[in-house]
Parts: structure tokens; sequence; C-alpha cells
């Protein structure tokens, strides 16, 4: 927050001049003398009655600067700002000598009351009135008068909002905030604080409890249904805030306060989804955990980037660590100066796109609280130029953190404006299009043993076919197999799902130009036991038409083959080329051999033992679909991988 200039400065050297024989500019005896009463009685803290004898003052003798400017101190300081910014404007036409940064205060009081037209005049005065003077206080009043131009522009231009009360469902006469949504928009987790049924188990705010309360969206109206006290082991006697639900569901994290095995004030914890039931909260420990303050957790959708808000270095920062292969999370790194700033940066939250970051600022240009703010990934996975999300949604008030469903046309926030259930309501809105994140779709299902239906827990990895790194990791819940996998719709993707003990799934996304998709995927995936004669396609082995030099982005599947294979050190197996029944026989079996020997060339120069490796080309001769369509020729134009023994 930019810090006022303050009238009390100024008051008390006002008020010191009789001390000080100072010679007042006014010559009426009257208006001197209703200025020392004036002076006399807010010497003895009574304001009031100071004010009265500097509005007499000011009425003897209406140049009297003095009265002028002592007068708006009292204003200000009881809550009239307005007026108070008027009197210091009437004194300043009388004598600005007196007080030269009071065009500076003036300018501050305006843009405070969001009066950004007359900001811009008073700090442009105080600029030319003040040359020569302290040159970080030049550079203060510049980036002022910047800030001001753009939130005037703001107010002029009006982002679209017009926020929904998400209704007594979930909103109470209690406070109602920090909300998580699932992925796919079907739950809502926040917190309410409320009275305690229970004494509680830690020091609470005020004799209240801090929980969480779930809620669940009726499938077929789309409203939400009842809110319902998450219950142990979530909810713990203790204060619960700030809850995060991981793109794949499986995870919520959220931070907690005065733990007996907390390592700060404040600290993160996360809970693991097995089945319907939450595990036991566990904190995250150190390095992410310090002796400070850590809160406000954001989990990607990649499945190994925390971003967290700590105070251990002085004021409020965002901070990431990676979670490692090994469990443990690298030292937290704080994000760069286009995020955080000199001042307050907190309330993260990174979108499933896993390119789009909003948060709360009081540093960067905004409207003197705290601010919503977006910053889009750059190419070199920096974070690009804070953008602030716009006059309505952002105000001369504080505003709360926001969170975006996964499509990225709706958000839901955190108020306590006039006409809510209580003291503050979560509302929701449509988002405008400029400060959209990609969208995303996402696939769910559940995973199962193909041979007995029973539910596994597998590993899942979307790998980005444009770069063939993985982009989400993920697994299946170990109790009824069920998953839910980000899909950002701005890239072409390989899943790869898999199993120790079992042939792994490949299947393929083509989501590049996708701006939206309403209808999500939905599978269900069958894992079938390693066996001889079972068979794999690989459906992200890619050759130009008539070709069969393998495409860059058969390298992500061609890869995860090589790990199975690695893996399995005793296996063996066929490689089989297919192609639709167009052309000859003759040349689609040539074609289909050369195919399927350029993966098996892929595959020893990997390190894999020819001895292990056959390749074999079929031509049309095994159809998986019917030739009569063009995407059933698309499903019999595969790759397969057969076990051998």
């Amino acid at each position: 927050m930019i810090r006022f200039f303050t009238f009390l400065a100024c008051a008390s050297i006002i008020f010191s001049c009789q001390a000080q024989k100072f010679t007042l500019s006014s010559k009426n005896s009257k208006a001197i003398k209703a200025f020392q009463t004036a002076d006399a009685y807010y010497r003895s803290g009574q304001p009031l009655k100071a004010e009265t004898h500097f509005r007499n003052a000011i009425e003897y003798d209406p140049s009297f600067a003095e009265a002028y400017f002592a007068l708006s101190t009292i204003l200000v300081d009881t809550k009239r700002e307005k007026e108070g910014n008027d009197y210091l404007k009437l004194g300043l036409k009388q004598n600005d000598s007196f007080y030269p940064y009071g065009y500076k205060t003036a300018a501050d009081l305006d843009k405070k009351n969001g009066y950004y037209k007359d900001a811009i005049e008073y700090y442009s005065l105080f600029l030319e009135k003040n040359k020569g003077g302290d040159t970080s206080d030049f550079a203060l009043v510049r980036r002022l008068k910047d800030e001001c131009l753009l939130l005037d522009y703001m107010v002029k231009n009006p982002v679209p909002f017009s926020p929904k009360n998400l209704g007594p469902t979930i909103n109470t006469k209690y406070m109602d905030y920090h909300p998580a949504l699932s992925l796919d928009d079907k739950t809502l987790i926040f917190c309410r604080t409320e009275p305690p049924v229970l004494p509680p188990t830690c020091p609470g705010r005020n004799g209240m409890l801090e929980d969480f309360y779930i809620a669940r969206r009726n499938s077929t109206t789309e409203e939400w249904g009842p809110s319902v006290n998450a219950g142990e082991p979530l909810n713990s006697g203790c204060n619960e805030g700030t809850p995060f639900i991981t793109p794949d569901g499986r995870f919520l994290f959220f931070a907690a306060c005065n733990r007996e095995d907390g390592l700060g004030s404040c600290d993160i914890y996360y809970s693991k989804k097995e089945g319907d039931n939450w595990t036991k909260p566990k904190n995250v420990g150190a390095p992410v955990n310090s002796k400070a303050w850590e809160s406000q957790p954001s989990f990607s959708s990649d499945g190994r980037t925390l971003y967290f808000v700590s105070n251990r270095g002085g004021k409020r920062d965002i901070y990431t660590s990676e979670l490692q292969n090994d469990g443990t999370w690298s030292n937290p790194i704080k994000l760069g100066p286009n995020i955080n700033t000199p001042e307050e940066d907190h309330f993260p939250f990174i979108h499933p796109d896993n390119q789009t970051l909003y948060f709360v600022s009081n540093g960067h240009y905004g409207f003197g609280g705290d601010d919503i703010f977006y910053s889009r990934r750059q190419a070199d996975g920096s974070w690009g130029k804070a953008v602030n999300i716009g006059y309505p949604i952002n105000s001369p008030g504080n505003e709360q953190a926001i969170i975006v469903n996964a499509s990225g046309d709706f958000a839901y926030i955190t108020s306590d404006r006039p006409g809510g259930y209580g003291d503050m309501d979560i509302y929701s809105f449509d988002l405008y299009t400029q400060a959209r994140p990609n969208p995303v779709t996402y696939l769910k299902g559940i995973v199962q043993d193909k041979e007995t239906g029973q539910k596994l827990e597998a590993i899942f990895e979307l790998i980005n076919l444009s770069t063939t790194k993985t982009a989400i990791t993920s697994a299946s819940d170990k109790v009824n197999g069920s998953f839910l996998v980000a899909l950002p719709t701005n890239q072409d993707y390989a899943l790869n799902v898999s199993k120790s003990g079992y042939l792994f799934y490949s299947e393929n996304f083509t989501l590049s130009g996708t701006n939206n998709i309403s209808e999500p995927f939905e599978k269900i995936i069958e894992l079938s036991p390693i066996h001889a004669n079972k068979s794999v396609v690989l459906k992200n082995i890619f050759f130009e038409t008539n070709e069969f030099t393998l495409l860059e982005p058969s390298k992500a599947e061609l890869n995860k083959l090589v790990e199975f294979l690695t893996q399995n050190n005793s296996l063996k197996i066929e490689i089989g080329g297919h192609t639709d029944n167009v052309g000859s026989d003759d040349l689609n079996k040539k074609l289909s051999e050369n195919r399927a020997k350029a993966v098996y060339e892929y595959l020893i120069n990997a390190g894999i033992d020819k001895a292990r490796l056959s390749y074999k080309g079929y031509g049309s001769t095994k159809p998986i679909a019917p030739n009569n369509t063009d995407v059933g020729r698309a499903e019999n134009r595969r790759t397969e991988f057969k076990i051998i023994q």
C-alpha cells in the first residue's frame, strides 16, 4: 500500500507556532485568537472543540492558510476525508509555501477516495512547485501519477462484472470465504467461521472457530446443494483455512496455525483422498514450512509445483517449491519482481492450465488497497508483467482472493458487499475474455484390471507431444480406481497409464487450437496383466502419409516403451505395423513393415537388446475397425507391440 504523508506532521508544526514564536500569516486579531484557542483545545485532546474555533478563524480571515491546514487535519482524523481535503486545497490556494508537500497530501487523499483525475492534477502541481526537492519523493510522485492515469482509465473503461451470491446453501450469517473448487466443478470446499459446538482445541478468533465446509453441485439443476461440515479428520477443533483442491482431486492443501507439530506460527498441511475419505492431515514440513508464517497454498496441475505465501523475508511474498521424486520438497524460491513487490503479495491461485497465475497485491499499480492481478507464464518459464484485473472487480477497498474454474469462464471471490447473507459471502461471476486463462477440459473415469475388474491405483502421465516433456503427473485412487486429469486445450498430448505388472495404456488427445470443450472425456481404462500374446496399440506413433520416418512427437511414446522394456527386462516383444485398405496389398505390406522396422531400430538405438525385439508388417490384413469410414481407417493405421514371452 502506498504510504501517505499525514496531516499530523503538518499539524505538529502548526500547533507549535506559538511555542516557537513563529509569525502566523493572518493579521486579523480575532482570527489569531480563535486559532490560539483551537490550538489549546487540540493540545488538550479535544479536537471537536478545536474544529469549531478553527472554523471561526477562517470566518474571521478567509485567507488564513494555517487555519485551513489545521482544520483539514481534524476533518481527516475524524473520517471526513473529502471535506478535509477540500479545506487543504483551499489552504494551498491561500498560501502553498507554508505546506509545500500539501499538494502530494491532497493528491494522496484524492487517489485513496477514487478521484483520480483530481489526483493527477495535484501530483502534477507537486512536481511543478517542488523542483529541486528530494529526488526519491519525485520518483514516488511520478509513480503515483502514472498509477492514477491507469486507474482513471480503468474506471472510465470498466470490465464486465455481475457477481452472483451463491445463496443460502453456501452463505450464512457467519463468515463464508476462501472457496476451493474441484477440476470438474462438482465440489466446493470453503471456510466458515462460527461459534464452536464444543470448546475448541486451539485458540480461535474471539471465541469463533474456522472450519471447512463441503458442498456438491446438483447434476440436474447445476445449483449448489447444502454445505456440510467436513468433519474429522479435516476439521480438528483448531482453525483450518485457505483450502486448495489439487486438480487431480487427490489432495487438499491448507493452512493451520498453532498446531503442536507446527514449525512456525502457521504452517501448510495436506490430506490425501482415499475413496470417499480424507486421511489425517500431515505437515508438509521443511523447507516449505519454517519458523515464520506460511499459508495460502496452491498446487499446479503438473503434480509437482506448490505455490504458497510466507513472510520469512519480512513482508508476505509468493514462493514455489517443487516436489522431488523421493517425496521431499525443494528449497522454496521467491517468484520474481513481476509478481512480488516490496509490499504485500499473497493469495496465489495457479490455474489448471499451469500458465496463468492470479494473485493479490498492494504493491503493483492498483486502487490503494489489495487488488487482484494476473500474470501469464512466458516461453522461458518466467512470469510476465502483472495485469490489474480491472474495475469494478477491483475497487478502492481491499479485494479477496480469486479462483477460476477449469474452462476459464467463471470465477469466484469473497466479498462483504451489501445485500449478502452475513459478514463475508462467496460470489461467482462470468470472467471477461481478456482475463481468462487457457481453457482446460479433463479426463475422468476409473482404472481397472481388464480380466478381473479389480480397481487399480495407476500412474498417469500427460506428455506434451510438441516438447516430449511430461506436463502432468497424477494417479488413480487406490480404493476405487477413480482418476481426474487436467487437459489444457492448447496442445496435443500423449496419455500414458502404467502400473507394475501390467501393460501400459496409450491414448492421444489432439487439442491444438481448441478454445472451449464443453464435454469432458470420461473413460474406463482397462489395464491388461502382462501375458504372452497380449498387445498394446501405440496411439502416439506418427508418420507422414505413405512415409515411414518417425516424426518427432513419436519420441514421447517410444521413450515410454523403452522405459517399460527396461523395467520388464525379461520380456520379448514383436513390433507390428498395420495400414488401412487404401492402395495395393503389396505397398501396404511394405509400408507397414518399414514403419515397424523404424520403431524396432529406435528401441535398439535406445539400448534395448535386439534379441528381445522383432518386427513384422501386416498391411491391411488385421483391421480393428471397418475400413468404410475415415475414423475406421484411421484406427486401422496403427503401430502395436505384442508380448512374445
